[in-house]
């Protein structure tokens, strides 16, 4: 099989343009994860220096955060 025909099979013109989306997406995903990572970061040092009741009413939110940060 030549170069050409190989080309012609995988059909860059069509695949570098999809790559180049996916490229993309995962990017966007990837900053996103991270800002939410530092925003729970902080949350959690917040939480820490509450008092106790203070963390009753918190600790409900905070537990959310972990939970959406995991999926």
């Amino acid at each position: 099989m030549s170069v050409a025909n190989l080309m012609i099979e995988i059909d860059l013109t069509t695949l570098v343009p999809t790559l180049d989306n996916t490229a993309s997406e995962i990017i966007t995903y990837q900053r996103d994860s991270t800002v939410q990572r530092k925003d729970l970061a902080q949350k959690t040092k917040d939480f820490r220096k509450l008092d106790d009741s203070a963390k009753l009413v918190e600790v409900k939110g905070l537990l959310k955060g972990r939970r959406t940060t995991w999926l």
